[in-house]
Order: C-alpha cells, then sequence, then structure tokens
C-alpha cells in the first residue's frame, strides 16, 4: 500500500454541482456482489465533500470493469452502476488543485457482510 496518495480540491461551484449530479442523477440498483475479496485490488475512487458546517460526506466508487461500478454510500448501503469513469480525476484535474498527501487522509470503505 502507498505511503501517499494524490488529492484533488475542487472549489468551482460548478464543477461542484456536475460531480454531485453524478451520485445523485446516476441510475443504482442493488449490489449484487459485495465480496471484499473479488473487489480487492480494483482501482477505487472516494469524493469527500466538504460542507460549509463543518461536516463531511465520502462517497466511494469501485470500479471493477468497465460499465461496472459499486458504489459506498455515507450511510454504508451499497450500490452498482454503469455509470462512472475511473478518469474522472484525469479529467476534473485543471479544475482544481492536486497534491500530495499522506495515506492517512485514505477514506475507509466497509462493505456490509
Amino acid at each position: 500500500m502507498p505511503e501517499t496518495l494524490e488529492q484533488l480540491t475542487i472549489e468551482k461551484p460548478e464543477i461542484l454541482r456536475e460531480w454531485v449530479r453524478a451520485y445523485t442523477k446516476g441510475p443504482v440498483t442493488e449490489a449484487s456482489k459485495t465480496d471484499e475479496e473479488e473487489l480487492k485490488g480494483k482501482q477505487t475512487q472516494s469524493s469527500r465533500f466538504l460542507l460549509k458546517d463543518g461536516r463531511s460526506v465520502e462517497v466511494s466508487a469501485i470500479w471493477v470493469g468497465p460499465k461496472d461500478v459499486i458504489v459506498v454510500w455515507p450511510d454504508g448501503s451499497v450500490g452498482e452502476t454503469t455509470w462512472g469513469s475511473p478518469d474522472l480525476f484525469n479529467f476534473y484535474e485543471t479544475s482544481g488543485s492536486v497534491r500530495e498527501v499522506g495515506a492517512d487522509e485514505r477514506p475507509i470503505v466497509s462493505l456490509p457482510n
């Protein structure tokens, strides 16, 4: 496991609205596969939304394959969708700032048993 990771921070309201819309408008069904062994090593991206009142909300996406994405919601529930792209980080890189942070910034993703 790496000691550092890249963190993208987006502060432009129009980009944040688009990012949130991807999670709120995407077609999601109940996940049929939550086997942690099957998902180990798959590309994962987490979005941490920092709210004005100081709270944070995290949503994680695990790319099992093309058009096969597992979404882990803040309440711990898990969904499955065909939406999303593991290239979002690179696509939005020019709309924010990227910095290297310690691995302790990595969100913890827990799948229900």
